[in-house]
């Protein structure tokens, strides 16, 4: 009787643990993400000339500095998804998805990316696949994701694509590069959540 107590009570503390865990993650995220909102709005007045014109130099600065914050707010926004998921708070908002115009504004919003690292990004897709059912917000995500990944690990010159087709009563998304791979001892890991392996002076896959 002692051991099933203890054990009970083991458990209600990792529970208790694990609930004050996500309470932090989502409001420290929460708190980060008003000051960077405030960053991001900042930069790109300044980029704009609202304090007056900018040489070369500083309208590199500023560029870097919307890159960076936007970077940092996708990380945060993951974690507050991340803690959304684990308190069991986290909803599809589905709704009709029209396939080509998902995936133009997904490589539209990297089209900087691609053109920066000197590639080619083709955008394949079926004829009998036009829309469908989804939470388009998570779509995105996913894809962003994934082409973000190829982009940051393809070399220079180098084809990326990304289309989707009909797989009897499935639509099947996909993103392909031609980089290096992920190396076989790591693949049982790639799906453990904040797993990545970086590239020595380059991309960090997420």
């Amino acid at each position: 009787a002692r051991m099933e107590r203890a054990l009970r009570d083991r458990a209600d503390a990792l529970e208790a643990a694990d609930r004050l865990k996500n309470m932090f993650l989502s409001n420290v995220s929460y708190e980060i993400r008003t000051p960077l909102t405030s960053v991001l709005g900042f930069a790109e007045g300044l980029q704009m000339g609202l304090a007056g014109p900018l040489n070369p130099k500083q309208q590199d600065y500023v560029r870097d500095i919307r890159k960076s914050s936007t970077d940092l707010k996708t990380i945060i926004d993951a974690i507050i998804d991340l803690t959304a998921i684990d308190a069991g708070a986290m909803e599809l908002r589905l709704e009709r998805v029209d396939i080509p115009s998902l995936l133009e504004t997904v490589a539209e919003r990297l089209a900087s990316q691609i053109e920066g690292r000197d590639l080619t990004l083709n955008i394949e897709v079926g004829e009998d696949v036009t829309s469908f059912t989804a939470d388009p917000t998570r779509v995105d995500q996913i894809l962003s994701n994934l082409l973000s990944n190829a982009v940051g690990f393809s070399e220079p010159g180098s084809t990326v694509r990304m289309g989707t087709r009909r797989q009897g009563d499935t639509i099947q998304f996909w993103v392909s590069d031609q980089g290096r791979g992920i190396e076989p001892e790591f693949q049982k890991q790639a799906f453990e959540r904040f797993q990545s392996r970086p590239v020595p002076g380059g991309h960090r896959g997420p």
